[in-house]
């Protein structure tokens, strides 16, 4: 079987604020008994800073020093050191189920803005993905990535595996459209191989303005189903201001499985009909999936919409499935295990706010604690955050697919309910069932 373990979706933004003396969060909700989030710790030191990605692992945060070489260590006291990158370092990075941790780089510097992918790679920029052992900060190998479309992928998904042992694939999807490309990679073998990916954003998203060509999204290869077959999570053009909780498409994550296809008489990716829920979600780009105590957990920027949100704000869900990106509180909440609220000023604000929107997690085994993860988050000009959380020894719901019946509801393209719908295309809601109709 191919074995998959990587998935990206092309990004853009920027944008950073705030300092503090110290970081206080706004304190944790927890939704089910027997679970516990605590934070391990916490720094200030990059708030207000210019660093647009970084991914912690191995108890310490490695940050792109975007157009330049460097990637800057820090860890729970402070700066540790510089790792001299052979190229320049973009706006990518993450991290592999074995603590290695990935950047890519670029033989161009940092480019800014053009009109078709605002900084984007392009195919003659010679683009690498360099790997670091987070345990030693030592440089281990690369992959080439040539031959594809231009894109970036400031927030890539997690690595499902070891990418210095496994066959692996890394996956960029550049625009709503379903442009892709695909290298497949023999552990760090420079010389990989490229595949065409196709992927499409489906209703409702395609008429909700988040169809369009954009740079954000991103996807995470998270294991495999009960025949063998891998899945994967595809955020596939999360729109800000559109696809959130608040707006109403919350639950916009989508389900894909790697399955044969008898027409086309290969193996591909489709899509199931189901998406992930996720109450509460923030409308940006940063989750992990992730299985602790025999079960699958979701870990995801929490809070508000778009440019109100606060990058300090996560939430995690036990993982389950419904049939409609279209959220619903009441309905979605039991899926909550816990949250982490963002600190606030005295005035009762948000301490941190960002319109960055580039929120990367990664999710670490605690050593000798089948039951318990880290997770690490950072966002733009925001704290960089260190959590533990640990569940019950099988207290999740894996794959639930909630079937509730009840009044028809409607929806416009734009996720607000319709009380009289006529005249136009809407999103029927029954219970958990989602139907597009025109009127």
């Amino acid at each position: 079987m191919k074995k998959l373990l990587l998935l990206s979706l092309a990004v853009a933004g920027a944008a950073s604020m705030a300092s503090a003396d110290e970081y206080k969060s706004g304190g944790t909700q927890r939704f089910k008994e027997g679970y516990n989030l605590t934070i391990e710790w916490a720094s200030l030191d990059c708030v207000g800073s210019a660093y647009r990605v970084g991914m912690g692992a191995n108890n310490k945060f490695f940050l792109n020093e975007t157009g330049t070489n460097n990637v800057h260590v820090y860890g729970p006291k402070g700066f540790e050191k510089t790792i001299t990158m052979p190229n320049y370092c973009w706006v990518s990075s993450t991290a592999d189920d074995a603590g290695h941790v990935l950047i890519r780089t670029s033989e161009v510097a940092w480019t800014g803005s053009n009109t078709a992918y605002p900084g984007a790679y392009k195919t003659d920029d010679g683009h690498k993905m360099y790997v670091i052992d987070s345990k030693t900060d030592e440089i281990i190998g690369h992959v080439d990535m040539k031959d594809g479309i231009a894109s970036r992928g400031d927030v890539l998904g997690h690595i499902y595996g070891n990418v210095a042992e496994d066959n692996w694939e890394l996956v960029l999807v550049a625009d709503g459209n379903g442009q892709g490309m695909d290298w497949v990679c023999n552990a760090l073998d420079p010389n990989t191989i490229f595949e065409q990916f196709p992927i499409k954003v489906q209703p409702p998203f395609a008429g909700s303005g988040a169809g369009k060509i954009s740079t954000t999204g991103t996807a995470q290869i998270y294991g495999e189903n009960a025949d063998g077959e891998m899945l994967m999570a595809v955020y596939p053009n999360p729109a800000l201001g559109i696809s959130s909780s608040t707006k109403g498409f919350g639950n916009g994550i989508m389900n894909f499985v790697y399955s044969y296809d008898e027409e086309a008489e290969t193996s591909m990716w489709h899509f199931t009909g189901e998406y992930i829920v996720t109450p509460q979600h923030a409308s940006n780009n940063g989750y992990v999936i992730f299985e602790i105590g025999g079960k699958r957990y979701i870990v995801y920027t929490s809070g508000e919409n778009g440019g109100t949100m606060a990058p300090d704000a996560l939430a995690i869900s036990e993982l389950r499935y419904t049939d409609t990106p279209i959220s619903d509180d009441e309905m979605d909440k039991s899926a909550l295990v816990y949250r982490l609220f963002p600190a606030t000023t005295d005035a009762g604000g948000f301490s941190y706010k960002t319109t960055s929107y580039f929120t990367s997690l990664n999710v670490e085994r605690v050593a000798d604690d089948p039951n318990s993860v880290y997770i690490y988050c950072y966002t733009q000009g925001a704290p960089m955050i260190k959590l533990k959380f640990t569940a019950p020894d099988g207290a999740g719901v894996e794959g639930v697919t909630v079937e509730e019946e009840g009044e028809a509801e409607f929806f416009n393209l734009q996720g607000i309910r319709v009380a009289n719908p006529e005249h136009g295309v809407y999103i029927m809601r029954q219970g958990n069932k989602a139907t597009k109709i025109i009127r």
